[in-house]
Parts: structure tokens; C-alpha cells; sequence
């Protein structure tokens, strides 16, 4: 079953599907080394950035973090890229699988950004949720922007929304750190391709 959350305010849509792979998706710019920058949930940026459509993306995925209560026990977690492509319906876009835990080390790669589609990733865990970054300003939607998006998921219907506006980011040697245990997240990285 798959999530899309085009349209719908993330934040509540998120909250209110116990079986949706991500609970909510934070925000920050990116701190200088050895500072830390406070998060704020993603869809309250005001706008997207139109020069990815010229520049394209790169996209890093570098940081995972399990929340304390799921540490030893088995789950599986993955993140894919979503290619839109001319000729596909939007469910069979190409996908490059570019994160799973267990398994892959940190990750960078390039990706194209349409006007009409944005930048888009799937979350999996026992679901699949659908993330579309896109370049307009609509309240109802994450923005595209520079910057780290921190990728809350949901390992089980108890899983509570995080309050990004209280939750602090910070560089460690490894990438980075929300200061939190309560929920596992992804930490992704977008900047301009070129």
C-alpha cells in the first residue's frame, strides 16, 4: 500500500494513518560545523526553490538513527528516488533504491527536478509513503530548498508525531544528529546539483 501526500497538509496526514511509513518530515538549514540549528517541520517552509529546475539536485543520505525502543530488534527501513519520466504512469516511475537498513553506508547521488513534479522520494517500511518536494507555495505541501529534511518514520502505530520546533540538529562525525530518542529517522541532504 502506498502513501502520497501531494495535496494533504503532511502533518496531518501522517498523524492520522497509524500505517503510513513516516510520521513527519523536519526542516533546517544547514549548520556550520560543530553548531547545532533548530528544526521546524517541512511543510512550514513558504516556498520552493525554482533554480533546481535548472540545476537539478543532489540528493545525500547520511545519517540514520533508531529510536531507543527498537534498538536490537529486527525492521527493515529503505529510501528510494523517484525518476519521473515521460511514456510511465506515475506509480511506475524508474526508482533507484538509494538507502535500506540493515545494510547500505551513507549515500550521494544527482537527480533531475521537475517543475510539475519536484523532487520525490519513497519511504518503505511496512508501508510506503510517497514525499514529493515541490517548487510552489502551497500550505498543504513540503518545499523543496536547500537545506536537510529530517525524515521521521513510523516503526509502529504508537509512534508519536515529533514537535520539530523543539528538536534541535547538530553535526557529528558520522553526519548528523536530531537530539532526540523517541522515533528513528532518515537525515537527507539536498543541495544544487551544479
Amino acid at each position: 500500500m502506498a502513501v502520497a501526500v501531494a495535496g494533504l497538509l503532511p502533518e496531518r496526514l501522517f498523524a492520522a494513518q497509524s500505517d503510513a511509513a513516516v510520521l513527519s518530515v523536519g526542516f533546517a538549514e544547514l549548520p556550520a560545523p560543530g553548531q547545532s540549528v533548530r528544526l521546524a517541520a517541512a511543510e512550514r517552509v513558504l516556498a520552493g526553490d525554482p533554480a533546481f529546475i535548472s540545476r537539478g539536485a543532489r540528493v545525500s543520505v547520511g545519517s540514520y538513527h533508531r529510536a531507543a525502543k527498537y534498538d536490537g530488534r529486527p525492521g527493515k527501513q529503505a529510501l528510494a528516488a523517484i525518476f519521473p519520466a515521460f511514456g510511465y504512469e506515475p506509480s511506475r516511475y524508474p526508482r533507484y533504491n538509494a538507502w535500506s537498513f540493515p545494510g547500505t553506508a551513507a549515500v550521494r547521488f544527482t537527480m533531475p527536478v521537475t517543475a510539475a513534479d519536484g523532487l520525490q522520494l519513497a519511504a518503505r517500511g511496512a508501508t510506503e509513503t510517497r514525499l514529493a518536494l515541490t517548487l510552489g507555495s502551497q500550505s498543504d505541501a513540503l518545499k523543496l530548498q536547500r537545506g536537510i529534511y529530517v525524515i521521521g518514520l513510523r516503526e509502529s502505530p504508537s509512534d508519536a508525531l515529533p514537535a520539530w520546533s523543539a528538536l534541535s540538529l547538530r553535526r557529528v562525525d558520522d553526519g548528523f544528529a536530531v537530539d532526540t530518542t523517541a522515533f528513528s529517522y532518515i537525515v537527507v541532504t539536498v543541495d544544487y546539483a551544479g
